[in-house]
């Protein structure tokens, strides 16, 4: 049943991978130095691909593990209804809370659910994902990004 599942959503994400494409080849691709409307959703097409041929390379491979009982404690179950709902609220609470505190919260959130793992790792993964995220789109590309709460 997982096996189908993981393999459904690997197909999902080729298909969107192909319909990004396949619609970001009708924008203008811009000059050089210059990306034009083009240049986003074709790194989302590039993006899902990988994503969905890794995953369905993934679903092929694996072989099913045996329950070993150890004992040992395991994050929670990964509900895409719930990631939803959390991205839904990352997305709201950018503009009160400003890029580096939501996104630090939101990828702090989603890896504690997700690994369960030492919460301080997690929040100095979280912290440096975000300040790398801003550097790149806010420093690099040149992206407005309100950086902290209120436009500080």
């Amino acid at each position: 049943m997982k096996k189908a599942a993981q393999s459904t959503t690997a197909l999902l994400f080729i298909a969107l991978s192909v319909w990004a494409l396949r619609e970001a080849s009708l924008m203008p691709a811009g000059t050089e130095g210059t990306p034009g409307p083009s240049f986003f959703p074709r790194l989302i097409g590039i993006f899902l691909g990988a994503l969905g041929a890794a995953l369905l390379l993934q679903t092929i491979l694996s072989r099913k593990r045996p329950d070993e009982g150890g004992g040992e404690k395991t994050a929670a179950p990964f509900s895409p209804v719930l990631f939803l709902l959390l991205a839904i609220a990352y997305v709201m609470a950018m503009n009160p809370l400003g890029f580096l505190p939501s996104t630090t919260l939101f990828l702090f959130v989603s890896t504690q659910w997700m690994r369960g793992e030492k919460p301080i790792g997690n929040l100095a993964f979280s912290a440096a994902g975000a300040i790398g995220v801003y550097l790149f789109f806010g420093a690099l590309l040149k992206v407005p990004l309100q950086p902290l709460p209120f436009g500080y």
